[in-house]
């Protein structure tokens, strides 16, 4: 079976990221030093370890006490884990485009 982040919108300020079965995360947007990673951020140049990496400072933005760990991204492949970061920087021009 092929494993996949399964993202929506649950409002306009928090991205719903279920990365497991038994783990849904609502994702907050992100804050001035993880913005500056996400604005320099270059498939072409990165290491699977820094996108890993990159990753887990994203998913540990929840507005819940949940810790993601590495082992909680391990099954997802390195097109699983672009397909998740080109969602979230969506997700946070949109919110910076709301007038509210």
């Amino acid at each position: 079976m092929d494993r996949f982040f399964d993202f929506t919108h649950n409002n306009e300020r928090t991205l719903k990221v279920k990365i497991s079965d038994k783990y849904t995360l609502l994702l907050l947007p992100p804050q001035l030093n993880l913005l500056e990673e996400l604005e320099s951020f270059d498939k072409e140049k990165m290491k699977m370890s820094d996108i890993k990496q990159l990753v887990l400072k994203i998913l540990r933005n929840n507005k819940g006490k949940r810790t993601v760990k590495e082992t909680d991204i391990a099954i997802f492949s390195m097109d699983n884990l672009f397909e998740f970061i080109k969602s979230y920087v969506e997700f946070v021009g949109e919110v910076a485009n709301d007038p509210n």
